[in-house]
């Protein structure tokens, strides 16, 4: 189920704690449940189904339920019908969920299996309760890791961190490869929310083997598509690519067509970056097919938008409107950062029209909305600076670039500092300070060095066309240089944008391939510069 749809159950939830889980008059189905049994039934998202049992002071309870169409909850409550654990891991209609309880007292309890959402298929689950036993420390133990997993992965940012990292390294304790491997993406995705990608790389890539070994290739696939899209963050296209083509054939395997939607919308958008405007958008026509047949409007719109990009910078300004606007249509919640998105593009098109003071309002929207979310701004940040400079006031251009660069430094967007450090490059020219202007078009290209040794093994088309999006950068800086009279570092400039790097680098020499991917060296005032700027930023973040 949606992440955001389960945060906001689990909060009903927690406001119900201690009450009846069924108002009166309700009557849910109830059986008999025996150590040992198991049993197989269906029902819908609107159903629950409800067993009862007793246990002895210190005996240990686990239930285990197999989901197949329907997502359920597992809710253990005593006689009361106050809620004393539960069980509902992210992994939707497929699936196990096991709820494990050990009983203080000699006392009755009641399990009930409840489905989630009224519009939910019909599908089968089955439950298998363990052995009546004397419990064990082990058993203690996981009682007290699922509640820490449950509370975890329901709860967002920080909040859900100290409750998943000690419920990832439980799992991994108990030697439960399962629940191990989901807490560990979690873990990531929450670290990548909090911008801390790095670290969220580093779970994921934890979570892989211990999925991989479980056989949840569902899981599997979800988490593979995370990792491609830290790297297309990190502006290492190559790994993205390959990391979302191994997502696709999974995704196929267990007929997720969701997820392969998604994950095709996002190659999509490698292209994109790449400069390979024609093939991203086969990508989003791909993905646009697969993402209606399920009825996911949220990514449908996302690659509506991604899509009127495209026509934005190939100058058909109509046709990324329209685009614009049926993306904003389909977000049936108030969805803020789509909001924010569609605010800032269409900000983009009062500038092209001349309308500055309606673009400013717009981008000046899309800011504060993103502040709202704690998303990073630092696209809002950068038009307003553009627009500042569209208006001739070169300050206000420059503060805002600078806020912006922060920004895209803090959450690891790279092709983003590299498209900052160019206009900061500009802005320092258009203010007189050549000296200033070229230390940061040395930055911007530094970035963009990296970025191309990072697709360094993808076809030489690719690397010509991305080549060709970015040699705006290089040669605005090799003209500075000339015109500071600094020769010797423009012909460097413009030597990395030789034919030769057309090649595929897999084909030529290694000390060849090298030097067309050097970075550019800082002079010793420009180090000092880039240190005091360095000394303020940390300073203001």
């Amino acid at each position: 189920m949606d992440n955001s749809a389960r945060f906001c159950w689990f909060y009903l939830l927690v406001c119900w704690l201690g009450f009846s889980t069924f108002a009166p008059g309700q009557n849910p189905d109830s059986r008999k449940l025996a150590p040992n049994q198991r049993l197989e039934r269906e029902m819908t998202g609107d159903q629950t189904h409800r067993y009862t049992f007793d246990l002895k002071k210190g005996k240990f309870f686990q239930v285990r339920v197999e989901q197949n169409g329907v997502d359920v909850e597992l809710r253990l409550t005593d006689a009361t019908g106050k809620v004393l654990a539960r069980m509902d891991s992210p992994n939707g209609i497929k699936g196990p969920e096991t709820l494990t309880w050990v009983a203080d007292t000699n006392a009755g309890f009641s399990l009930e299996v409840a489905g989630f959402g009224n519009k939910a298929e019909k599908g089968k689950y089955t439950l298998k309760r363990g052995a009546a036993r004397i419990a064990r420390q082990k058993d203690r133990r996981r009682v007290e890791v699922e509640r820490l997993f449950v509370e975890g992965w329901t709860a967002q940012g920080r909040a859900a961190l100290q409750l998943l990292e000690p419920a990832f390294v439980g799992w991994r304790e108990l030697n439960d490869r399962y629940l191990a491997g989901l807490a560990g993406h979690w873990v990531g995705v929450n670290y990548r929310r909090v911008g801390e990608k790095q670290k969220a790389l580093e779970y994921f890539k934890l979570a892989l083997p211990l999925l991989r070994a479980s056989d949840n290739r569902s899981q599997e696939a979800v988490t593979l598509h995370d990792v491609g899209q830290i790297y297309s963050d990190f502006g290492e296209n190559q790994k993205a690519l390959d990391y979302y083509n191994r997502a696709l054939p999974l995704e196929r395997a267990v007929a997720d067509k969701r997820g392969e939607g998604r994950t095709i919308s996002n190659i999509g958008r490698v292209y994109y970056d790449l400069g390979k405007n024609d093939k991203a958008l086969e990508y989003y026509n791909r993905a646009l097919q697969l993402l209606r047949a399920v009825d996911d409007r949220e990514m449908e719109a996302i690659t509506l938008n991604n899509m009127g990009a495209i026509y934005y910078l190939t100058g058909e300004k109509q046709k990324a409107l329209d685009h614009y606007n049926r993306a904003f249509l389909l977000r049936e919640k108030a969805d803020k950062f789509g909001e924010a998105t569609k605010l800032n593009n269409i900000g983009l098109i009062y500038l092209d029209l001349g309308e500055e003071q309606k673009a400013l309002d717009h981008f000046d929207r899309a800011w504060r909305l993103e502040m709202e979310i704690g998303a990073s701004g630092a696209t809002a940040l950068h038009n307003i600076g553009f627009a500042y400079a569209h208006l001739g006031e070169k300050q206000k251009a420059l503060d805002h670039y600078n806020q912006a660069l922060l920004r895209r430094r803090e959450f690891g967007d790279r092709h983003g500092e590299a498209k900052t450090l160019n206009n900061l490059m500009l802005g320092w020219e258009a203010a007189g300070s050549l000296k200033i202007a070229v230390l940061y078009g040395k930055q911007s290209v530094n970035v963009y060095q990296t970025l191309r040794g990072n697709i360094k093994s993808l076809d030489a088309d690719i690397q010509k066309t991305y080549l060709g999006t970015i040699a705006k950068t290089y040669r605005h800086l090799a003209g500075l240089l000339i015109d500071l009279g600094r020769i010797g570092e423009a012909d460097q400039v413009l030597a990395m944008l030789k034919e030769e790097e057309r090649f595929s680098f897999v084909r030529r020499d290694d000390n060849v391939a090298k030097g067309f991917l050097e970075t550019l060296s800082l002079t010793e005032e420009e180090r000092a510069a880039l240190k005091r700027y360095n000394e303020l930023a940390d300073k203001i973040t």
